[in-house]
């Protein structure tokens, strides 16, 4: 197929991964239907519940019935910890800390507890108190990092910025420990008014990686705080050619074009502590350490309730585990006169929208638009969520506004707004206009592997230019070597330009990398069926039309179990 995703991303920023199912309903109807019925939930049936809706990655419901399990056998070791997990897990941080203390008889070192402690202390400013937790924090690479820039913080609060230095700078560990070494050493120096070590540390740390958007970003504030390094001048125009859709980065570049000043990167210690926890829930994330993620989160966004970017991430978060009323309280909680509630509103939408509420979606969108109606990302997206519900027409109107309001200077980022048109107009059958926009998205970012496949398979399917075409999926394939629609594109260039055996060395690669997808299957029987393997055709299209696939497709394919590939047609 000539669609790599339905939707593309775009300009939605930080992706965060897990797996999680929506909730059947809302955990507090679920709480009431409970007193209201007195169901009787023994041990054992709060317990296998908790359990399922554990698998099921159902947090809400998995907290409640672990609550319930408690109730019935307060002493349960396994079931405190649980508990406590998904408390925190679901940013009950205060009810959490309730089960701290039968978790610290059994495991005095537990360091989620003592993580749990600690940010409940420091955000109360009983700084000792928090020292003596995080001093403790000690299990494993990550707990140890943890502990010891959290402490880092703690001293700041206390003013004692020579031993916060020092704790950070003696800490040793894994290699990767060392950009987050450079970057809260940068911090704490800057707060502490050490110019010079901060200087050294944040230009170090960029330099080793430029981007790191968080790191990328503190080193630009701090030179236009401080004046830039030589031959560093031109570092916003630099960050804005890159991450031009950045909200963090446009407030650098109007900072820069006002008075030459920037806010602080980090404002007070609490914020700095939230940053170690953001920094390292968000990276958890992208690991798969899904469940500890949201407790790192969790905790920074209770340090910091009003700072957008813990709630953004675990917005994502919640979408990823199609949680979507938990994202959008989220995405919610971020205030109007943050530079990242254009972007919290986007996501709301897109929430809506995959709720199956357009009339939400499309509201929010409107809104937004009207307010910002230069806001390139804010209409582009909203096309591509008409586009979600084959709104073809509606979708390429506002992809016309958004193309039309593209600077001229910065064409080559918004390539994908033409590829977007493109699709849309080749499904309301403007070919000529199709082919146009995907060629413009080609010559302003050649190789994009979305568009090469979809404007080659669509050349093939229109019988045009093969051989061009087939030049062009082959450089998809070579891009996305384990996608298996542009994999299934190959292969259906080759059947369309009769090279049979090859046709079917690719679609059966494409297969085994999606076997759930009915136009894949079709594709490989209908291959098969041309080689002459008419039984294993036969069984290809019975697993197409088993999939589900679009009513105008199983028609054909009901017709192709019943009679076969009729010769003298192409497929």
């Amino acid at each position: 197929p000539r669609l790599t995703s339905f939707l593309p991303t775009l300009a939605l920023g930080l992706s965060v991964l897990t797996g999680f199912s929506a909730p059947a309903f809302a955990v507090a109807d679920l709480e009431k239907d409970i007193q209201d019925r007195n169901y009787p939930l023994s041990l054992s049936g709060s317990y296998l519940a908790a359990l399922t809706a554990g698998r099921s990655r159902d947090l809400d419901a998995a907290v409640l019935y672990f609550d319930k399990a408690l109730e019935s056998d307060p002493q349960n070791v396994a079931l405190i910890e649980r508990a406590f997990m998904l408390r925190l897990a679901d940013g009950s941080i205060e009810k959490a800390v309730e089960l701290t203390e039968e978790i610290l008889e059994r495991d005095p070192k537990n360091r989620f507890a003592r993580m749990a402690l600690g940010v409940v202390a420091l955000k109360s400013k009983a700084y000792k108190n928090a020292e003596k937790e995080f001093e403790q924090i000690e299990q494993g690479p990550l707990a140890r990092l943890t502990g010891t820039l959290l402490l880092a913080w703690t001293l700041v609060a206390e003013e004692e910025f020579d031993a916060a230095l020092d704790v950070v700078q003696k800490l040793e560990g894994p290699a990767w420990y060392e950009s987050f070494q450079l970057y809260h050493t940068g911090l704490i120096a800057e707060a502490a008014g050490k110019m010079d070590i901060a200087r050294e540390n944040l230009s170090t740390a960029y330099q080793r990686d430029p981007n790191v958007l968080r790191t990328t970003e503190a080193w630009a504030r701090f030179q236009l705080r401080h004046g830039f390094d030589e031959g560093s001048e031109s570092l916003v125009d630099d960050l804005m050619a890159r991450f031009s859709n950045r909200p963090s980065i446009q407030a650098l570049a109007d900072a820069a074009a006002a008075d030459g000043k920037a806010k602080p990167h980090i404002s007070n210690p609490l914020e700095g502590a939230m940053e170690v926890l953001y920094g390292l829930g968000s990276a958890i994330g992208r690991e798969g350490g899904e469940e500890i993620s949201y407790v790192y989160l969790q905790l920074a966004s209770y340090l910091s309730p009003d700072h957008a970017l813990p709630r953004l991430v675990l917005g994502d978060l919640y979408e990823d585990d199609k949680r979507y009323e938990k994202a959008i309280e989220n995405y919610d909680a971020i205030e109007e006169g943050s530079i990242f509630r254009s972007n919290a509103t986007m996501r709301t939408a897109f929430a809506y929208n995959s709720l199956e509420k357009l009339d939400e979606a499309r509201a929010i969108m409107t809104e937004l638009i009207e307010k910002e109606p230069d806001n390139i990302i804010a209409i582009s997206s909203y096309g591509n969520i008409l586009r979600s519900h084959e709104l073809y027409e509606e979708a390429r109107t506002i992809y016309d506004q958004a193309i039309k309001k593209i600077d001229p200077q910065s064409q080559s980022n918004n390539w994908s707004l033409y590829y977007s048109r493109g699709i849309t107009n080749e499904r309301t059958k403007r070919w000529p206009e199709a082919e146009a926009d995907f060629r413009k998205a080609l010559e302003l970012s050649p190789d994009q592997p979305q568009v090469l496949n979809y404007l080659g398979y669509s050349l093939i399917d229109l019988g045009l230019n093969y051989e061009e075409a087939l030049e062009m999926i082959k450089v998809a394939v070579g891009l996305r070597p384990n996608d298996a629609f542009i994999v299934d594109s190959l292969g259906w260039a080759y059947y369309k330009l009769e090279r049979y055996d090859e046709a079917v060395t690719h679609l059966e690669r494409a297969v085994e990398l999606r076997p759930q997808d009915p136009i894949l299957n079709d594709h490989l029987g209908d291959a098969y069926w041309k080689v002459g393997r008419k039984l294993e055709a036969v069984f290809q299209w019975s697993h197409a039309r088993d999939l589900d696939p679009e009513p105008e497709d199983l028609d054909k394919i009901v017709e192709k179990i019943e009679n076969g590939l009729v010769e003298d047609e192409d497929g």
